[in-house]
């Protein structure tokens, strides 16, 4: 998704998903909500969805943030300083509270785990 520049086309994106994106965040499967997250993120709605809904807000983050491998190279991955794209998403995301894993992991792990989704307390601690 390319990030969004012109304010005109955030408007619309946010006017034509809110109602898709508020739906997921309370209803939605763990898979929906982590989507939600990560779209709301892009299109510049968390902070909005983190105060009328933040109990939700907070679930589909945790949720997103299970997907560790996505959340792993977009928050600690250095090619991301090479990308200017990746390099505004990554800010976009530490911006509305998102942590990088507690390690960059190695492409080996990466590609090797084939654990999709794991807890976040286990990826996140301190």
């Amino acid at each position: 998704m390319q990030l969004l520049n012109n304010k005109y086309e955030k408007a619309r994106l946010q006017k034509q998903r809110k109602e898709e994106l508020t739906g997921a965040l309370k209803n939605g499967s763990k898979n929906e909500k982590a989507r939600a997250a990560y779209m709301a993120v892009c299109i510049i709605l968390s902070d909005e969805f983190e105060k009328k809904y933040p109990a939700q807000w907070k679930a589909a983050c945790y949720d997103r943030s299970g997907y560790w491998k996505a959340m792993s190279n977009m928050l600690t991955s250095q090619s991301n300083d090479y990308f200017k794209a990746l390099h505004n998403l990554k800010a976009k995301f530490i911006a509305a509270g998102f942590k990088a894993p507690k390690k960059a992991y190695t492409d080996n792990e990466l590609y090797n785990d084939m654990v999709v989704w794991k807890d976040p307390s286990v990826i996140y601690k301190e």
